[in-house]
């Protein structure tokens, strides 16, 4: 996929004319004039290019010639005379090519450095995929490449448990073996991991964006875990954050693989793993008694070490 321009968001209602404010990126209040709710510079463009072909700014869009919409949205090859009338009144005529509200839009995205507008012009921005590698984002001799008839697109919109299920059963000949041995490992190694931590139903294709907040905690988790360092302490503070209440058991089963090989594990003695009764229990307590406030374990330790220091 790809994020460009959308002209069903430049122009979404059809019905409009141009004098109406049509064109969404160009309608915003620019101040006085005679078309005082749309950017002056490009509307003066505009109109001289529909006077060009024998049309109106107020003839709706949809009655508008289809070869004369693609032209405003995408611009013309050939140059023309242009005048701007500026506020005061001043013209000047010069002669230039009509760029089109799409191309100046993408022109624009890519040559300023402002976040500002960027977050503006992505507004009429989408995802689309692409024509030629149909969203695989790989060139042809790349995805010539297989694995048990299977390319890479094909293998990373596999989900988790698929994936992992897939390499498990895998067998190469003595050849592949000798090439892929170590890759294999480490493929098989990770796919566990991110299983283990409740992922096994995310596609490996999945955009990061789109991952919740304790998906992406999850995935922190088994990236580090998996990275097998030896002589490491991994201090997990409530690594049960955004699981489900039957993956509790699940996660912290990951990191025990890793202690045999010289890496050792602590968990927060006095945050322990809560069951659902639990939670519910101090759920009621609180409603109860609204003024009484739970204490965060480290603030319990900070205060019974201030106690015993004094005298």
């Amino acid at each position: 996929e790809k994020i460009e321009i959308d002209e069903w968001k430049v122009i979404p209602d059809r019905t409009k004319s141009i004098a109406d404010g049509a064109i969404v990126p160009w309608s915003k209040n620019m101040g006085s004039g005679r078309y005082p709710s749309t950017n002056p510079y490009y509307m003066q463009q505009v109109e001289r290019l529909l006077r060009s072909r024998r049309c109106k700014a107020s003839t709706p869009i949809d009655d508008l010639p289809e070869d004369v919409v693609d032209t405003i949205l995408y611009g013309a090859d050939k140059k023309q005379k242009f005048v701007y009338e500026s506020r005061s009144g001043h013209q000047w005529e010069y002669e230039s090519q009509f760029e089109g509200v799409v191309n100046n839009l993408q022109r624009r995205y890519t040559e300023t450095s402002s976040e500002y507008v960027k977050e503006e012009i992505e507004k009429f921005m989408s995802a689309s995929v692409c024509k030629v590698c149909k969203g695989a984002r790989l060139k042809p001799e790349a995805l010539g490449v297989t694995i048990a008839d299977r390319n890479i697109d094909k293998t990373t919109k596999m989900s988790v448990e698929a994936a992992e299920a897939f390499f498990a059963a895998f067998r190469p000949n003595e050849r592949e073996a000798t090439i892929s041995h170590q890759i294999l490992k480490e493929i098989r190694a990770r796919l566990g991991f991110l299983k283990n931590v409740g992922l096994g139903y995310l596609n490996l294709s999945r955009s990061a964006t789109t991952l919740s907040g304790g998906e992406s905690q999850r995935i922190r988790l088994a990236t580090q875990i998996g990275s097998s360092l030896v002589g490491v302490l991994y201090i997990l503070d409530e690594p049960s954050i955004g699981l489900h209440q039957r993956r509790h058991g699940e996660q912290p089963r990951v990191p025990d693989r890793r202690v045999p090989v010289g890496t050792a594990v602590h968990r927060d003695p006095e945050a322990p793993q809560k069951r659902p009764q639990h939670a519910q229990r101090d759920r009621r307590e609180s409603e109860q008694h609204p003024r009484r406030r739970r204490r965060h374990p480290a603030r319990r330790i900070h205060l019974r070490h201030r106690r015993e220091r004094q005298p």
